[in-house]
Parts: structure tokens; C-alpha cells; sequence
């Protein structure tokens, strides 16, 4: 009996978590696990019954057994019907509504099947480009892929698509193949200078730009400080993906860097902010605390964050982290203060995007995760990222409509005006007509020597 109780409370607990982004990659084969799994037990707990010599200990047993599994059955059938709805209200809903919201989405997908579906409706914002999109594919098919692409987003009169990717170099960089795997700026600037770093930008500007992008999740401008302690830290791995521990050296060669790439037309965005070097938790499944006081964080931490976009149009994205010296409740996304501090005390006006939703700090908050997304766009972000798991674009969404549908949507202006400014909408058809005014202006100003070299080689 004990096989089966403890089989019936795994499959129990495994279909609480049915739609948990933990299990994206088995996404099919979840249903099939959980409805007729828990029929399976019962069929085999039965069987063992009729061949049993000592029925009156199955007697006792079997009631409690068939109502777990009852449980765990109607558990998983109310998942899956709850998504088909939200997924249902989501496409039958007003275009305009749908749009007004959707527009800062920048959604991964598994399917090109459904993201076109959102491209062709204008239901997205932005396409996040990951490694499993890119797998078996060359430049040519991926150029033809997003040149459609961006003619069908256009036509749907929605604007510009954001096609965005993580192509930081090194162990992140996800478009490598078909891209040329290469490592990141800080290792480029530590055994070349600034001229190998000012080649390694121009030509990975070149490259993204080739195959159709126009924003890239880069460079990273965390402090490098390896903790004594990594064991907690399974994918961020920050010290291994930074420029250096000095946040001089960082602000100096990030703007270098991400000067070019806005040069080329790819507009580049700054993470983590508040800065991964003093957390020593894994930000993909915990959400974690900074507790540095505000005043040395702005000198340290926060300085690339503040002094980068004096010089280059860039956006920053913000990770889930609790920066208690500006709001010890909330998350940084989520964050009203937090997001004062960035746009009203340091004059930001670029593009603020969170970390992924699919992310546990999201994912497993209190709040809703439509609750939390209008957290994150009434305080002041532009962009939600939902990339790993594409299917909580429709929960996220039916909140959201809910809201808007019972008088009280949210007023999105001042964003869409900064997206309309980086992407412009009346020129969606121009792949050169993203804005960069301004930004060859301010570079060549603070750093006249390379500025005047990729003249010469573009």
C-alpha cells in the first residue's frame, strides 16, 4: 500500500504544479501524466485488491486512496480548462484592448505557429529569439523568417516588432550557432583593449543586424565578485559573465560597446539593475535582497547603471530583487520606488524591461501574475518579459483585460510614447529606421578615437 500512497501524493503535488514553468519542458506529456495517471493507479491498486488474500486492509484503504486520486484528477481537468479559457477570452477579446497591453509583451515562444498567429494579430510587443528557436536553422532562414515577420507585424498596423535576443557572448549567448560563438566584452577588453573591443561590437552589431534583430539583452554591466558561496546559484553565474569588479572600467566599456551596437541600429539593454554582485541567490528561482545602504550602492553598483545612459540611448532591465534602502516590500519590478528612483531622481527615459515572468519570484509570488504585471506597468516598465514559458502570456493577459474591461485599466501613454521613440511606427516597413539621433553625437564626443574608426568601417 505504501507504493501507492506515495505514488498518489508525487502525482498529487506534481499536478498542483501543472502549469509551474519547472515543467515546460515535458509541456504535452503533463496531462498525460496527471488525468490518466491517477486512473492508472486506481486500476492498479484494484487489481492488486481481487489478488489479495487479506481484503479488509484494501477495504479500509481503497476509499482514501480513490479520493486522492479523484482529487488529483479533477485538479489537473480544472487547469487545463482554466487555461483553454483565458487562452479563449484572450482572442475573442476587442483587438484594441488586447493590443493596448500586449504591446509590452516580449514573448518567447516553442511554437512558430502561435507566435505568428500574435504577429499577424499585433498581439505581442516583441519576439524573444532564445537558442531553441535558432537550433537547426542558418542565417538565411532566420533572415527570411524575420523579414516576414516584420512585414506581417507591420501590416497588422501595430508598429515596429522588437525581435530581441540574449547574445551577451560567452555562456549566454543564444543565438550561437548559427551566430560565431565568441566570448563576452569583458573578456575581449581584458586581452585586447579597447581596439579588440571596439572590432568584437561592430561586428557582433553587424552580425544581429544581419539576420534582423534590433534589440539585444547587452551587455551585462553587474559588478564581477564571485561569492564564497555558489552552490545556490545554478544558472545566474554572474562572476563569469561580467566585465570587471571596478565600475569605472565597467561604465567606460560598456558604453564603448553599447554605443556601437545602438550606432548599428540594435538597442541594447543594461542588467541587472539594482546589480547581481551582492546577491548570492539564484534570481531565476528565488527572489533575493540587497540590503546595501543607497549611498555606497550609487558609487559602486549603480554607477554604469546611471552614468551609460548619460552617453547612449539604451534601455536597463530591472531583476527581481528587493533593494530594501528604496522599498522593502516589493520587488524591483514591481516597484513604484524603485522605478521613481530610476526615472525621476536619475532622469532615465529610456526603455525599463523586467527579468522573465516565467522566473520563480514571479511565477510563485502571492500576487496573481496579471496582479503583478499591472504592478510592473503602473510603476513605470515598458516591457514584460515572458520568454521560457510562452503559455503565461494568456494569464497574464486575461488579468489585465479583466482590468480595462471593469473600468479599471491602466493609463499607458508616457511607455507607448518611449517605445513609439526607440521603435517608430510609421516606419515599420524600414529596417533602418529605427532612431539612434543623438547617440553618434554623444559618443563621439566622450570617445572620439573608436567612434572615428567605425566611421571608417561602416
Amino acid at each position: 500500500m505504501a507504493f501507492f500512497y506515495i505514488s498518489s501524493i508525487g502525482l498529487f503535488i506534481f499536478t498542483l504544479q501543472l502549469k509551474s514553468p519547472l515543467f515546460f519542458k515535458i509541456r504535452g506529456f503533463d496531462l498525460i501524466l496527471s488525468l490518466p495517471g491517477s486512473f492508472f493507479l486506481c486500476f492498479l491498486l484494484l487489481k492488486k485488491f481481487k489478488n489479495n488474500s487479506n481484503p479488509s486492509l484494501f477495504y479500509k484503504a481503497i476509499p482514501l486512496f480513490i479520493l486522492l486520486n479523484a482529487t488529483t484528477f479533477f485538479l489537473g481537468l480544472y487547469s487545463e480548462i482554466k487555461f483553454t479559457y483565458y487562452r479563449y477570452i484572450v482572442e475573442h477579446t476587442n483587438p484594441e484592448i488586447v493590443q493596448k497591453y500586449a504591446k509590452h509583451i516580449l514573448l518567447g515562444y516553442s511554437s512558430e505557429e502561435v507566435i505568428e498567429e500574435h504577429i499577424r494579430k499585433g498581439r505581442l510587443g516583441g519576439v524573444f529569439i532564445s537558442q531553441r528557436n535558432v537550433e537547426g536553422k542558418n542565417t538565411t532562414d532566420l533572415q527570411k523568417l524575420f523579414s516576414k515577420w516584420k512585414s506581417e507585424y507591420c501590416k497588422s498596423g501595430a508598429g515596429s516588432l522588437i525581435l530581441a535576443a540574449d547574445q551577451e557572448g560567452g555562456i549566454v549567448s543564444r543565438l550561437s550557432p548559427p551566430l560565431e560563438d565568441i566570448p563576452n566584452p569583458g573578456m575581449v577588453y581584458k586581452t585586447g583593449g579597447k581596439e579588440a573591443l571596439a572590432k568584437y561590437a561592430a561586428k557582433k552589431a553587424k552580425d544581429i543586424k544581419n539576420l534582423g534583430l534590433n534589440m539585444n539583452l547587452s551587455p551585462v554591466v553587474d559588478l564581477e565578485e564571485r561569492p564564497k558561496e555558489t552552490r545556490m546559484d545554478l544558472h545566474t553565474q554572474i562572476w563569469l559573465r561580467a566585465i570587471s569588479s571596478d565600475q569605472e572600467v565597467v561604465s567606460e566599456v560598456a558604453t564603448m560597446y553599447a554605443g556601437i551596437l545602438r550606432k548599428d541600429g540594435i538597442y541594447p539593454v543594461l542588467k541587472h539593475f539594482p546589480g547581481l554582485a551582492r546577491i548570492k541567490k539564484d534570481t531565476h528561482f528565488f527572489t533575493a535582497e540587497l540590503d546595501e545602504s543607497k549611498e555606497i550602492l550609487q558609487k559602486t553598483d549603480w554607477l554604469p547603471f546611471i552614468q551609460i545612459p548619460k552617453t547612449v540611448d539604451t534601455g536597463i532591465m530591472i531583476g527581481f530583487i528587493i533593494v530594501n534602502t528604496l522599498d522593502s516590500e516589493l520587488a524591483a519590478p514591481f516597484s513604484h520606488k524603485v522605478m521613481d528612483y530610476i526615472r525621476q531622481e536619475n532622469g532615465f527615459q529610456g526603455l525599463l524591461l523586467t527579468d522573465d515572468y516565467s522566473m520563480g519570484p514571479a511565477f510563485y509570488h502571492k500576487k496573481d501574475i496579471s496582479e503583478l504585471a499591472s504592478l510592473s506597468l503602473s510603476a513605470g516598465i515598458d516591457l514584460i518579459l515572458v520568454t521560457y514559458d510562452p503559455r503565461l502570456y494568456y494569464p497574464l493577459l486575461y488579468g489585465l483585460i479583466q482590468k480595462e474591461k471593469n473600468g479599471k485599466g491602466l493609463n499607458l501613454n508616457k511607455s507607448k510614447t518611449r517605445l513609439e521613440k526607440v521603435f517608430p511606427k510609421g516606419k515599420c516597413n524600414n529596417p533602418e529606421s529605427h532612431s539612434n539621433h543623438g547617440v553618434y553625437r554623444h559618443l563621439s564626443q566622450s570617445h572620439p578615437t573608436y567612434v572615428s574608426k567605425c566611421s571608417m568601417k561602416n
